[in-house]
């Protein structure tokens, strides 16, 4: 994991996991990861809305310009890209795996950024 807050809330989650593939979400308390929220966003398992944002930090929201509460996550992501994309949140979310990505992104004026 190349970010900060990656590695410190996934040993946060880690922490609450013990023994368990995955914490419970009533495990999960956001004021012990106050620090981290900005970054942190969480999804609905909804395959059939594009997996929404259930909750997106300010500074996640902020690198895409918009609210992105109940947004379609997979629509990010270009049309030839979302399928793959939607296999690897199926498999994390139905085998309650850990998962780290990076991708690359190109914005709307055509900067480019490393995402993680």
């Amino acid at each position: 994991m190349k970010h900060p807050s990656n590695r410190e809330f996934f040993a946060y989650w880690d922490d609450k996991r013990g023994d368990t593939r995955a914490p419970e979400r009533s495990d999960i308390e956001p004021g012990a990861v106050r620090e981290l929220l900005g970054d942190i966003f969480v999804l609905s398992y909804d395959s059939d809305a594009g997996y929404p944002f259930r909750v997106a930090g300010t500074r996640v929201c902020a690198l895409l310009g918009r609210d992105l509460k109940d947004q379609s996550f997979s629509s990010l992501f270009a049309a030839d890209s979302r399928r793959e994309i939607e296999d690897i949140i199926g498999c994390v979310a139905e085998e309650m795996l850990a998962a780290v990505a990076g991708i690359s992104a190109i914005s709307e004026n055509g900067s480019l950024a490393h995402l993680e």
